[in-house]
């Protein structure tokens, strides 16, 4: 008959007697303090079992101590039971007997026990307690043991393979174990891969281990908890603080570009800090958000883009090197956990902790320089007064050369005798790359970490300080952040997290398309004529512009000088988190948060500078004080099951507000320049301000259930509430349900070693969305007006209580696989997305007073296939090579709309049977190759000279293309060779079309008074039969339609946006250990990086990757080039 165990823990302590109360209460915590550091050899153990499991065993002592058993579960297959009688009796005596002729042995430290491959030769004794004999007269051979980070290992087994001497190295990675010079040592360790190293010298054999992949069970951050990667059912995407690091990026989305399936990461202008837009398997609403929500450490921050006057990124607050790692949840069986916002996908951000053992010290320092990835080629002096003089010519057929050389005269200031030859003589000044310049970059790093078996810490600082490489920008970051842990008792723990920066950002005004473009030298330099002088002889600005016809006639750069655009970010984010240990198998998990800042911006036009001359000076400041306040109290039940079966289920609610204040104010009329403060301001001209807020309200129930690692289930149920709809919709149900089957645990797989792993995950999850404005349910009345001459109140929306949740539907398919004993790993997913219960603004009458209510309207679909391939391609003993590809394909479809609708009113792009950011315009078909003119295709499909506007249903030859790629992804790939590492990585983005706003400026080419692209001149039409997508250069546009210069916003400028780069290249060298150890160093790195070196792409433009927003005409006037920065860095640890 097979008995029950019975386990019984007994602790004894003995409180002395003292004289006072003040002293018994002080011996009494001081007991309790003591308790929570007895080892485990200070447990006397009760346990009675016959015949049963080895592992049975051990789930007793991990439930009935503090100790954690870590083993491989394929290293209980070949135990035998045991029979075992004891009462009272230490731990190790306990063990003693259940590992007594079993395969494998243990260490036990004072929190671990861990199994290991029992010695050669029965030295299990050795393994225990690090001894080891032998009766011949040897050296002892000492060396240090770490990981591929350079980190120090505790409790390496390192065995001599001659001798069979076996020892372990200590907490600072350092062993000594008898040998010669030649012997081979064989090292192990849990969850690495076993490694043979020869003996070079007697002292300072360094040895770096490997991780295998194959026998450590990664876990991943999945939500309120963490599970083994091995046992996830979700669509999950993470990458790692290697490849946070590697991506040298100052934004942590930036890090995330190319290195996730699924997830699409653009930038928006190239400033250091600048706005980033990432989505999630592509954009699910029309009008609402289609950003992810970012969650660190358990709290939800602010993504919210508030840059009044920079394209500055929320998230810059944040040090990249203070991450540990960042898992995307991308399908609602991951994300639904969250419910509300996380229609979009969820970003998992877990900050780096303190480890037991001594301080350990990283310090590190960067310094680089930053230049523009690319400048256009444009017209020179000759150039453009030869387009002028064609565009007079065509314009004025009858005249001749000598009348329209008159004309291309008299406007350019020229003399009326200037000959050709002057004109040939004439320099070319370089406006555009006046506008640039080569920046420097800065980033000091210290970090201060360590702890003990009951707490840990980290603390952080980091200082950055980067000039753009467009004059007038740049970005200085200060951050802080500090990680800390207290496990007060046994079942009472204590963490916080606490980060604090401020980022200031400069840019030139006008930088992201602001009225003040034309005093934005990225926008107006370029158009600027190359004949015009930007300094005059004595070195100061040449202000001559002013004198010549057209919208170009300020000095850019003596307006970027004097002018200021500032933005300041001041920010404190952090939680505490309480975990109890209620019962063994119940633990109770609270946090409170709270993510506050202070953003103010001043726009400063300097009465000196064209912009504020006129009215001696303006200034505008602005604010905004976004505040979130989240707590969450989650319960974590994991029942008592058969051997192999696995239950965690958690339950919580979730509590979250937001609320901002908004403002600005106006003034002008200043006593001269040196005052820039409000106060001295002549007139205030106006102010505004705001206030505005959301409350959410979750619960929640996840389970998930594994059998023997081989079958998974997991099930969620989240009900949400937001105050942003309707009384009677406040709160929706997001239920989702997923499973796996690991076929490589079953027995019909035969070899193991050929596939370790082939896990089949199926899900479904729904998901919602409520990213509108905050009160879209509400009729609201604004102040501001007066009705005979009484302040009042008037209309301003008009509100609609029946507004419910957006809703997300996804199906996900996967395929998880590791093969070749670990060699090659990777993924294959395919989804299907449907969005619906849109929330749109729908057009109303007049006469009820409004213009437009927001619905729930519409619906789209998003689908796709998702592919990770990664490869240990070359293993040798000195040489690795390690290779890692993804790559995502999508497709977007509006699948309905209101009252039968197949176009939304108000916005074209937006069309049934068409994707989401559809490119409506009318279409180009080119020149006519008998005039130069350019022609387009009417309704029909005929050609004419009289462009139309495109409706539904019009000749569109080449279909209607849209702004999302076919596909995207990344490539890396990592050679290691002694110390020396080498990676490359690829980011590549194919299929994806822009409307190019800033070339069709700079395609005119003589027909107006402003410079432009060098191949349009090189490729116009000047003869008859010519045959060319470029018409001739005509001045004005008086000739047919207004449009003869072929500068209509058409899909004549519509450009293919596919490219790949070679994004990073970095190459370091570790420092061996065996020179660190003389200097007392643990690590020691250098290295050289190189950002966005290298591209490939047909984009005609500064940079293909950018994004654009709004309609399908969208400019991206003032649109910055990308920084390409080269790097030297230094990184060590003590």
């Amino acid at each position: 008959m097979k008995l029950l165990p019975q386990f019984i823990l007994c602790r004894r302590v003995t409180i002395p007697r003292v004289g006072t109360r003040f002293k018994y209460r002080c011996v009494f915590f001081m007991a309790c303090f003591s308790l929570s550091h007895l080892v485990a050899s200070a447990q006397l153990l009760d346990f009675s079992g016959k015949n049963v499991p080895l592992a049975t065993v051990l789930k007793a002592v991990e439930d009935k101590t503090v100790l954690n058993v870590l083993y491989n579960q394929g290293m209980l297959a070949k135990t035998h039971p045991v029979t075992i009688h004891v009462k009272a009796k230490p731990i190790e005596q306990l063990l003693d007997m259940a590992f007594k002729d079993q395969p494998i042995d243990y260490k036990l430290t004072e929190k671990r026990l861990v199994l290991v491959e029992k010695m050669p030769n029965n030295q299990s004794s050795s393994v225990r307690s690090s001894r080891g004999t032998s009766s011949v007269q040897e050296d002892k051979v000492q060396g240090w043991v770490s990981d591929a980070k350079g980190n120090r290992l505790d409790g390496v087994t390192v065995l001599n393979e001659r001798n069979q001497v076996a020892t372990r190295t200590n907490s600072d990675g350092f062993f000594e174990i008898s040998g010669h010079v030649g012997d081979m040592l064989s090292i192990r360790l849990l969850g690495y891969g076993r490694q043979r190293v020869r003996v070079q010298k007697i002292t300072g054999t360094s040895i770096v281990m490997i991780v295998d992949e194959a026998e450590l069970d990664e876990v991943i951050v999945t939500g309120y908890a963490t599970q083994k990667k091995r046992e996830i059912t979700g669509s999950i995407a993470s990458i790692s603080a290697e490849d946070i690091e590697s991506a040298n990026a100052v934004t942590l989305d930036q890090a995330m570009q190319g290195r996730m399936s699924g997830v699409n990461v653009q930038s928006r202008v190239g400033v250091p800090g600048a706005a980033i837009k990432v989505e999630v398997r592509g954009p699910g609403s029309i009008s609402a958000g289609t950003e992810p929500i970012y969650i660190v450490d358990g709290m939800i921050v602010d993504n919210n883009n508030m840059s009044t006057l920079v394209s500055a990124n929320p998230l810059a607050n944040i040090n990249p090197d203070d991450i540990e790692s960042i898992e995307v949840l991308k399908d609602a069986a991951a994300a639904s956990v969250y419910g509300a916002q996380a229609a979009n996908g969820v970003v998992l951000i877990t900050t780096k902790k303190g480890k037991a053992g001594k301080v350990k010290v990283d310090l590190g320092y960067r310094t680089g320089i930053t230049t523009p990835i690319r400048l256009l080629d444009l017209m020179n002096s000759q150039e453009y007064l030869n387009a002028r003089f064609e565009a007079f010519k065509n314009y004025n057929p009858t005249w001749t050369g000598q009348q329209a050389w008159e004309s291309v005269f008299s406007q350019s200031r020229f003399p009326s005798t200037t000959t050709l030859d002057e004109i040939a003589a004439m320099p070319t000044y370089d406006w555009q790359k006046a506008a640039y310049t080569d920046g420097t970059s800065n980033k000091y790093d210290l970090a201060l970490s360590g702890g003990s078996d009951r707490s840990s810490y980290r603390i952080s600082g980091s200082w950055e300080d980067t000039e753009g490489s467009i004059v007038g920008s740049d970005f200085t970051r200060g951050t802080m952040n500090l990680n800390y842990g207290n496990k007060i008792t046994d079942r009472i723990e204590i963490l916080s997290t606490v980060n604090i920066a401020s980022v200031n950002q400069h840019g030139p005004l006008g930088a992201t398309g602001t009225t003040t473009q034309f005093s934005a030298p990225s926008y107006a330099n370029p158009m600027i004529l190359p004949f015009i002088p930007i300094y005059n002889e004595d070195g100061s600005y040449n202000f001559s512009l002013s004198g010549f016809p057209g919208t170009f006639t300020r000095h850019t750069l003596h307006s970027t000088e004097l002018n200021e655009a500032l933005e300041k970010n001041n920010s404190l984010f952090g939680n505490l988190q309480l975990n109890y240990k209620i019962l063994n198998n119940l633990t109770y998990k609270g946090l409170v948060g709270l993510d506050y800042r202070d953003i103010t911006a001043r726009m400063y036009y300097d009465p000196r500078a064209i912009d504020g001359n006129a009215r001696d000076g303006i200034l505008i400041e602005y604010y905004d004080k976004p505040k979130t306040f989240t707590t969450s109290h989650v319960l974590h039940y994991t029942p008592r099951l058969p051997d192999g079966h696995t239950l965690n289920t958690l339950a919580g609610i979730e509590y979250r507000t937001y609320e901002n204040q908004t403002g600005n104010v106006r003034g002008e009329g200043f006593p001269n320049h040196m005052f820039k403060q409000l106060a001295s301001a002549a007139t205030i001209v106006s102010g505004t301000g705001s206030w505005t807020g959301v409350k959410r309200l979750g619960s929640f129930v996840q389970t998930n259930y594994t059998f023997n690692s081989k079958y998974m289930l997991s099930a969620i149920l989240r009900y949400d509430g937001s105050s942003r709809f309707g009384a009677n919709n406040k709160f929706g149900l997001f239920p989702a349900i997923s499973a796996g089957w690991d076929i490589a645990r079953e027995d019909f797989i035969k070899n193991k070693t050929l596939i370790n792993q082939l896990k089949l995950r199926i899900g479904y999850g729904e998901t919602g969305n409520d990213q509108i404005d905050n009160f879209a349910s509400r009729s609201l009345y604004g102040g501001g007006v007066t009705y005979d001459g009484e302040a009042g109140i008037q209309a301003n929306s008009m509100g609609n209580s029946r507004l419910r949740w957006e809703r997300n539907a996804t199906t996900n398919v996967g395929i998880d696989y590791t093969l070749f004993s670990s060699r090659i790993f990777g993924s294959i997913e395919a989804y299907h997305r449907i969005s619906k219960d849109l929330l749109l603004s729908k057009p109303i009458v007049w006469a009820a007073g409004y213009s437009e209510i927001t619905e729930n309207l519409g619906e789209v679909k998003n689908q796709g296939l998702e592919f990770e391939l990664g490869a240990h391609l070359l293993r040798a003993r000195d040489f690795k090579w390690t290779s890692n590809f993804n790559i995502s394909f999508q497709r977007n479809k509006v699948t309905h709309l209101y009252d039968n609708l197949t176009v939304l009113p108000g916005d074209n792009t937006v069309r049934v049977g068409y994707s989401l950011r559809t490119f409506v315009l009318p279409q180009y078909a080119g020149v006519y190759s008998a005039t130069g003119r350019p022609v387009w295709y009417d309704a029909e499909g005929n050609l004419t000279y009289t462009p139309g506007t495109m409706e539904i249903g019009d000749y569109a030859p080449h279909g209607l293309p849209n702004e999302l790629p076919d596909f995207y992804g990344g490539w890396t790939n990592t050679f290691d060779y002694k110390g020396v590492s080498l990676s490359m990585f690829f980011q590549y983005d194919y299929g994806r079309v822009f409307y190019d706003n800033f070339a069709r400026n700079l395609s005119r080419k003589g027909d107006s008074q402003i410079n432009g692209m060098a191949w349009y001149y090189d490729n116009r039409w000047t003869t008859e039969g010519q045959i060319t997508s470029v018409p001739r250069p005509v001045n004005g546009a008086a000739e047919r339609g207004g449009h003869a210069r072929g500068d209509l916003a058409s899909t004549r400028y519509l450009q293919d946006a596919s490219y790949i780069r070679l994004k990073n290249i970095n190459l370091s060298y570790k420092l061996p250990a065996s020179w660190l150890s003389t200097v007392k160093m643990s690590s020691a790195k250098l290295y050289l990086q190189a950002n966005n070196l290298y591209t490939i792409t047909k984009f005609a433009g500064y940079d293909p990757e950018f994004y654009v927003t709004g309609s399908n005409t969208t400019s991206n006037v003032g649109v910055i080039p990308a920084m390409k920065s080269y790097f030297l860095g230094v990184q060590v640890g003590f």
